[in-house]
């Protein structure tokens, strides 16, 4: 991990809390909180305004746990990706580099490069019991009669369809603003509460990812010898947690039609330490973010945006 990011990562850690006020749609003031300056949180507001509002719809959240050393992991990698093709918007997919093992940059290519988020990638592993890969979890949700959230990817299909039929009972909006010179990402997450939540907290979550990651994999479908590749592309990486690995709690017992707002800002890596890690291609980067039941790790709704 890079100085930078795990600077920006700390500076994100706290948010000072503001109130804000809509007496036209919402019955209580809506909660805000920020890192921003009111300056740059009007120009998001503006920006927000000048956008489309997205369908209201239930979404769901594909996780991938994998690793580069993981032999078997492009099966469930182009899993991933035919789902994401088959249901767009609607599934939101993040690729989860775990385990020391599989995820651990060797001394010899083609895996010299770390793909995991200090931190973040350790204490997803540490919750989800991640041991031998390939495995997954989609919107942290048992499937059928199980009660492991840890799906394996023959069963991913059945998990987003199920989570699918669901009727939405949030939603959420997002708002980015990137500066291509300074390389800062302003960023307003919106969300409302479309019935009453009672005995429940939610925390919500921000992710960034990156597309395109052309890299080392094996793959252990390859015939002996050609197993070890080097321009193998990673989709959707998860890059940083911008409000923690497991989001930061945003209400308890929410009523119907309350409504958060969230100003945040994040400075892109651009110095090359080491490229293929750190110096990000920000027309590659999404911001995803998601809506999580603080009891279960249910995430109950998300949402992503292309950062250009």
């Amino acid at each position: 991990m890079n100085a930078t990011l795990t600077k920006s990562l700390g500076l994100l850690a706290t948010w000072a809390v503001l109130q804000g006020c809509d007496t036209v749609e919402m019955p209580v003031p809506a909660a805000v909180t920020s890192s921003l300056t009111a300056a740059e949180q009007q120009a998001l507001d503006t920006r927000e305004q000048q956008l489309p509002a997205p369908a209201n719809e239930q979404r769901a959240f594909l996780e991938d746990f994998t690793g580069q050393f993981c032999g078997n992991c492009p099966r469930a990698g182009a899993v991933a990706v035919q789902l994401k093709n088959q249901y767009g918007e609607r599934l939101v997919a993040v690729e989860e580099h775990e385990t020391d093992f599989f995820a651990a940059p060797k001394v010899y290519a083609p895996y010299q490069v770390d793909y995991r988020v200090p931190v973040v990638s350790q204490e997803i592993e540490q919750a989800f019991a991640l041991a031998a890969l390939p495995k997954g979890a989609v919107s942290r949700r048992p499937l059928g009669n199980s009660s492991s959230l840890v799906l394996e990817y023959a069963d991913w299909g059945a998990a987003v369809a199920a989570q699918l039929a669901n009727p939405p009972q949030q939603e959420l909006r997002l708002t980015p603003l990137y500066d291509s010179v300074t390389h800062v990402l302003r960023l307003k997450v919106a969300s409302r509460y479309l019935v009453a939540q009672a005995n429940r907290k939610f925390r919500l979550g921000v992710f960034l990812t990156e597309d395109n990651l052309v890299g080392g994999q094996k793959d252990y479908d390859r015939p002996s010898g050609q197993q070890d590749l080097t321009n193998y592309v990673h989709h959707h990486v998860l890059r940083a947690a911008l409000a923690g690995t497991f989001g930061t709690i945003q209400a308890t017992n929410p009523i119907k039609d309350q409504a958060f707002a969230a100003y945040l800002g994040y400075t892109l890596p651009a110095a090359a330490t080491n490229p293929a890690r750190t110096q990000w291609k920000a027309r590659n980067v999404s911001v995803v973010a998601y809506l999580a039941d603080d009891a279960t790790k249910e995430i109950v709704q998300t949402i992503e945006v292309k950062l250009l």
